[in-house]
């Protein structure tokens, strides 16, 4: 009877250890917005370069429907914004 007994002290001495992590905070960001012309229509296939200045990271993506969201961003900065689309000089 000593050896279950034993095993349960055991077992529960490390109940606490097993206890769930929980998340410490924002892990990435997001980027959203909007590339229009003079005349406020979507320019979409324009190509979003958002580059994280401090650490060189860069994520890209296209235009579509007027709007772009560039996800997976490291938190914190400074971050640029380069929209780039043929016929138009680089915003």
């Amino acid at each position: 009877m000593r050896l279950p007994a034993l095993a349960s002290a055991f077992l529960l001495s490390f109940a606490p250890l097993a206890s769930p992590a929980f998340a410490q905070g924002l892990t990435t960001g997001a980027v959203r917005g909007s590339v229009r012309s003079a005349d406020g229509q979507g320019l979409d296939g324009a190509a979003v370069r958002v580059v994280n200045t401090a650490t060189g990271f860069a994520a890209h993506v296209d235009v579509a429907h007027g709007s772009f969201l560039v996800q997976g961003l490291e938190p914190g900065g400074p971050y640029v914004v380069e929209v780039r689309q043929i016929g138009f000089l680089p915003q």
